[in-house]
Formats: structure tokens, C-alpha cells, sequence
């Protein structure tokens, strides 16, 4: 990566001195560094499109590192000297590292990618049909995985290695026997545009990104090929690598948390595993090794026996088991060893719990190192953590608790303490140390894997998503569970969501508007119009509430805006409007401060101002019959302007709001009493009416 740079500046410099390039046209290109937005701050990680095999941060970091800061001749080859340093520097530190760099070969086709900090990625292809083009395939995955190449992570390893199985067995079968033989020099056109047909044919909806993914990872892979033997690449294949894919890059869909009835489930499942494991890795084994002894001299057949000999020896070879007679008595080789230490499955509900209880990205969780629990005060303690594509701050704190059995600082101790005897035979600094399959190793916890610990997790448990199918877990969606949870527990507060690691707008973008929080967003909304019409329209006492006001006036609600010393004249009459008591008429909402109110009668329902109680229902009933007359004389168009909200307050609101035999006893009345012929077109109007 270090290269881009340097060839940027030599290029630069040669057509400067050529006269191609000018002063001006360099300042211009030097702006375009002001231009470059930066991702980390935008997006999250599973945000990112990925255009031409890339992520967008990494497309970013090229164009920072294909711009330049000088504005001249002389700065560029100043700036050149320097990056030609610092490229000497990476590559004097480079050869120091102990790391190898070359892959492990395992058996023909499978072997182990290496990468920095000891990460590593096991490849297995050797199963795969077109082995010729496999190896030829897995030899550009390999160039593409060294020092300053485009594969610099497991992940992407990963990634690269599918799509070439997805690649070789589409060619298989599609085609007779004898393309199995086939090689890069072999390849078409026609066989990237099928491929890439079949992948959107198989997508699980149009706007996927995953066919694009696919054709770029082996489009990257030939053009390696392109680059270092050129002579193997036929004229048209090349013509064809000048581009990705036919068709588009497709539409990324945003992860969902999940929803409280899943979270709670999970929780419950890890809190019902952290106990039984530590048990065992803890009081039974210690209980096991104490009654045992070396086996040498006690015997092999008692399993406690063989429990001293691994924790004072490690893992017993496969090899040897042949030769004791213990391991037909015992349950096995794996059952044994994992009375000692932790297997992956044993470790899922660490890794889940702390998923959902810190705001730490999975992937960062899995590299924790057994030194990550620092600066521990009241109570709490930091997490330190390692986001690579957060470069160049990559290192990273989080403060969390750490007191009872379940605050993420004791579940990182618990961890530390179960696998303790395995890091006493298998040397590493990372926290997740597993037993399986003979040997001690770093767990990754795969999710698609069939039988994989995640997957028995599940199983065990018997976990369903909401339509009460077998639930898949994502260890990528806990994050969004656990903001979207810090989300409603701090009542839509974006900046606590945020916390220092986002924007407020990627923070609102990507996970407070998720669909697990829609039905949040959506009641939230109809509190807010109920709330809205509240304020909006009369207030309507019930017999019980105007019975406790007159005992207390002082109690009135602040909505009424009435001094407690006036409650008496509003619940007695003296300030009735004709459908409501009023609160001041000469501060109408409707009109000016000190004028009457110029609504009609019916205004009054709408009114913060108008108290409603059961003395005013004979006078309702008597105007929503008026209404109900007025209906078989207009339009229904007019009838619904003029009347419409109001027959709609008292009908589903005012009505409701009595008890029925008081609502019974006021249609009582009004039979009893004389209609009104006319009422006046505003309240000002009535008072006035002698």
C-alpha cells in the first residue's frame, strides 16, 4: 500500500519535469484532498458498498494516499524522499517481525494463510473439482495476502476463498467432464458473464450485493494473474478485466437488531450456560485432578487420572491413544480434554453476553488480548480493544462495570480464568483459547458453518425468531441490539447511542432508524398526536374528578390555567358558554387577548379553555341531535366540513368518557326539555342573548 504513494509522486515529478503537469494544475490536485469525506465518521462497517472488490474505507485510504501535499517540483521530491524512507522503514520492520508470511501448506490445495498479529486463515480446496485452476487461483489469493497486498485480513481471506469454490464448481458443472483440467489460460469471457448470471439468478433479491462481491473477488484474482504473467491471460480475458461486472453493484441492506423477546431469550440462554461451564472448568476439574495422579504410575484406566495427565501435560495426542486402553473406558478423547479446558461451544455465551452488554463491534470482542481489563476505578474498568478498520487509531477504550457475576469486566475475568490451564500449553496473548478436534487453537465462531458452536448454541437452547422458527444468529446484529436497547432505555437520545464512536448522523442513520425500533418510533408519534389533540380540545371532568376538584381546587391541572379560588364559579355555571364551562372567555385561543370569543357553540369542544361535565350532556345531546338533523338536509360533502370533527369529538371522546347511566340520565332531560329552535352562529353572540 505504501507503494501507491511513491507512484503517485514519481509520476507526478516526471510530468512536471516534462512540462505535461503545471504548478496550478498541482495546487488543484492537492485541494482534493478537502473533498475526501471520511468514512469511519459516515458509515458503519456493515454500510460500506463495496465497489471493485473494495470497501469504501479502503477505496478512501487510496484516495488520501493518491493525493499529495506539495505545490512544486522541489516538494515532490522532497515528499518522495520521505516516503521512500518510511517504505524502507515498513520493510526493515517487515523482516523483524516473527511472523511468516508464507502460507503453511497442509496437504495439496489446503494450507494456512498467515497475516499480522498472528491472525491466520485455513484454506481447504483440495475436495474442489478444476483443481489446476484452483491452484492457479489459490497461487494469486496467496500473492494477493502479502506484505502491502489487497487480502490483508482473515475475513477478506475468507471472502476470496468462497467465491473461488463458488467459481470452480459452477465451471464443473456446467460444463463436460473434461473442463476439469481447465486453467487460466483457458477461461472466457463468456465465463465471467455466465457466472456472474448465475450469481444474480441465485440472489435472494435484486438489489443484492453479493453477486457483485463474487465476480469482483475472482475478477481481482485473474487480474493478479494479469499483472504477474501476462502472457498466460488471453487478449479477450484482459479486455475483459478492465471492469468488475455487467450489472450493478447492488443496494447494501442495513442489519437489524433484534427485538426484546430474542435479546431476553438469548440472555437467559447465556445465563444458564456461564454457570454450568464454569463449574466444570472449575470446582469438578480441580475436584477430578486432587483424586488423580500420573497415570504412568496409577494407571490409565481411571479418567481422573487422565485428567492430572492434561493439566499438568496438555493435550494428549491422538496418536497415543491407540495404545491406552482408558480411551475405550472413557467417553472419549474430546469429552476428556474438555474437563480441562473450554471448547468453543463452551465460550459462545461469553462472547454473546458481552455482545450484548458492551458497545464493542464482535469482531474487535473476538481479538480481545488477556491484558485488555485496565485501569480499573469504583467499580468499573476499561476495556482496551483493536478496531482495524478504524486505522489510524485502531486501539481503542470502553469503560464498563465490573462488579457482580454478570457486568462485562467479571465476564472477561471468568474467561481469563477458564482457559488458564490451556494458556499454559498454548502460547498466546489473545483472550478466546479453545480445545477441539485434538488440539488447542483461537476460535473465530463461525455462523454458517454447519454444526458450529453457534449453531449448537441454538440447538441446545431451542431458541425461535418471532415467527417461532429455528433462530439464526448473527453475531454482526448484537451490536445494533444493544444500541437499539441504550436507544429506548435513554428515551431517543442520540448522543448517548453515539458515545464518542459516531456522528450523530450515522448514530440516527444506522441505528437508532432501524426496523427493530419502528413500533418505538411509530407509538411514539401517536403519544405525541394524542398529546397534541389533548392540548387541543376540552377538558372533560368525570362525576369522580369533578367531585375531588371541588374538594381540592388547588389540584386543578395546570391545562386549565385557573386559579383554584375560580374552580367554584367554573363547576357551578356562572362562566358556562352553553356546551362547556369557560375558563375565560376574553382569552380565547380563537381571537384576540380581551375580546370575546367569535367561534361557534361547537368551537368549544375544541377548546383548552372549556371544562365539560356531566351538567353540560343534556345541551351535548341536544346539539348532536341538531347535527344528526342537519345531516338529512346537506350534502354529506358540507355536512362533513361544517360538523364532522365536532359529532366526532363527542361520539368517540366526550361520550366514552361518562359512565352510562349518567350519559342515560342526561338523554332523560333533554326529552323533558324544549328543543332549541336556533342557535347563535358564535358564542359572542350568546352571551349577549338576553
Amino acid at each position: 500500500m505504501m507503494r501507491l504513494p511513491a507512484q503517485k509522486l514519481e509520476t507526478l515529478i516526471e510530468e512536471m519535469r516534462s512540462g505535461r503537469l503545471s504548478a496550478t494544475q498541482l495546487e488543484v490536485s492537492q485541494r482534493a484532498l478537502s473533498g475526501i469525506e471520511d468514512t469511519f465518521d459516515e458509515k458503519t462497517a456493515d454500510e460500506e458498498e463495496i465497489t471493485d472488490g473494495q470497501e469504501e474505507n479502503e477505496r478512501t485510504e487510496e484516495q488520501v494516499l493518491g493525493s499529495v501535499l506539495a505545490t512544486s517540483l522541489a516538494d515532490l521530491e522532497a515528499e518522495l524522499r520521505e516516503v521512500e524512507g518510511l517504505l524502507d522503514l515498513a520493510r526493515r520492520v517487515y523482516a523483524i517481525v516473527p511472523v511468516d508470511p508464507f502460507p503453511t501448506p497442509l496437504a495439496p490445495l489446503d494450507m494456512i494463510l498467515r497475516f499480522s498479529e498472528g491472525r491466520q486463515f485455513p484454506v481447504h480446496l483440495a475436495k474442489e473439482p478444476c483443481s489446476a485452476l484452483v491452484r492457479e487461483l489459490l497461487m494469486a489469493l496467496v500473492g494477493l495476502c502479502n506484505f502491502g497486498g489487497t487480502v490483508n485480513s482473515p475475513g477478506r481471506a475468507e471472502l476470496y476463498t468462497i467465491s473461488i469454490r463458488k467459481f470452480v464448481r459452477f465451471l464443473a458443472v456446467r460444463s463436460s467432464s473434461q473442463e476439469c483440467t481447465l486453467t487460466v489460460s483457458d477461461l472466457t469471457p463468456r465465463d465471467l458473464e455466465t457466472f456472474e448470471e448465475h450469481l444474480r439468478a441465485q440472489a435472494t433479491h435484486e438489489e443484492s450485493v453479493s453477486p457483485y462481491t463474487w465476480i469482483g473477488s475472482i475478477v481481482r484474482l485473474l487480474r493478479w494473474w494479469r499483472e504477474t504473467h501476462p502472457e498466460r491471460i488471453p487478449g479477450p480475458l484482459q479486455a475483459r478485466l478492465a471492469y468488475i461486472a455487467n450489472g450493478s453493484v447492488g443496494r447494501h441492506t442495513s442489519r437489524d437488531g433484534y427485538s426484546g423477546q430474542i435479546t431476553d431469550a438469548l440472555r437467559a440462554a447465556c445465563l444458564k450456560d456461564i454457570p454450568k461451564v464454569t463449574e466444570r472448568l472449575t470446582v469438578q476439574c480441580d475436584r477430578q485432578c486432587a483424586s488423580g495422579g500420573d497415570p504412568e504410575v496409577h494407571g490409565w484406566e481411571n479418567p481422573h487420572n487422565v485428567v492430572w495427565h492434561i493439566v499438568h501435560n496438555g493435550v494428549i495426542p491422538a496418536h497415543t491413544v491407540a495404545r491406552n486402553r482408558w480411551y475405550q473406558a472413557s467417553e472419549g478423547l474430546e469429552e476428556v480434554h474438555a474437563r480441562v479446558f473450554p471448547t468453543a461451544r463452551d465460550l459462545v455465551p461469553f462472547l454473546v453476553f458481552l455482545a450484548l452488554t458492551t458497545d464493542i463491534a464482535i469482531e474487535s470482542l473476538k481479538d480481545l488480548h488477556t491484558d485488555c481489563l485496565q485501569n480499573p476505578a469504583n467499580g468499573t474498568v476499561e476495556i482496551q480493544y483493536l478496531k482495524r478498520r478504524a486505522h489510524p487509531q485502531e486501539w481503542k477504550t470502553e469503560r464498563v462495570r465490573d462488579g457482580g457475576m454478570t457486568t462485562p469486566g467479571r465476564i472477561i475475568r471468568l474467561v481469563l480464568r477458564l482457559t488458564q490451564r490451556a494458556r499454559t500449553h498454548f502460547e498466546t496473548s489473545h483472550l478466546w483459547i479453545a480445545f477441539g478436534h485434538g488440539h488447542l487453537y483461537l476460535p473465530r465462531f463461525p455462523v454458517t458453518q454447519e454444526n458450529s458452536p453457534i449453531m449448537r448454541f441454538v440447538a441446545d437452547h431451542d431458541l425461535r425468531d418471532e415467527q417461532g422458527q429455528p433462530l439464526t444468529l448473527q453475531l454482526l446484529r448484537l451490536r445494533k441490539t444493544r444500541r437499539a436497547e441504550r436507544y429506548v432505555l435513554g428515551h431517543g437520545q442520540l448522543e448517548d447511542v453515539a458515545r464518542g464512536v459516531h456522528t450523530l448522523q450515522v448514530a440516527g442513520d444506522h441505528y437508532a432508524d432501524i426496523p427493530a425500533l419502528r413500533h418505538v418510533h411509530e407509538a411514539t408519534i401517536a403519544q405525541a398526536l394524542e398529546d397534541a389533540l389533548r392540548q387541543t380540545s376540552a377538558h372533560i371532568l368525570s362525576p369522580a374528578e369533578e367531585e375531588r376538584l371541588r374538594g381540592d381546587p388547588a389540584s386543578a391541572p395546570l391545562s386549565l390555567s385557573v386559579a383554584p379560588e375560580q374552580i367554584e364559579a367554573l363547576l357551578s355555571g356562572e362562566q358556562d358558554a352553553w356546551m362547556a364551562g369557560c375558563a375565560n372567555f376574553y382569552a380565547s385561543p380563537f381571537g384576540k387577548q380581551g375580546s370575546a370569543c367569535p367561534v361557534p357553540v361547537w368551537g368549544c369542544l375544541e377548546c383548552p379553555n372549556a371544562v365539560i361535565t356531566s351538567r353540560h350532556l343534556p345541551t351535548i345531546l341536544l346539539f348532536l341531535n341538531r347535527m344528526l338533523a342537519e345531516r338529512e338536509r346537506l350534502e354529506e360533502r358540507a355536512w362533513t366540513a361544517q360538523f364532522g370533527r365536532a359529532y366526532a369529538r363527542i361520539v368517540q371522546q366526550i361520550l366514552p368518557a361518562f359512565p352510562l347511566e349518567v350519559v342515560t340520565a342526561a338523554r332523560a332531560m333533554l326529552e323533558a326539555t324544549t328543543p332549541v329552535l336556533a342557535l347563535p352562529p358564535n358564542l359572542a353572540l350568546l352571551r349577549q342573548t338576553p
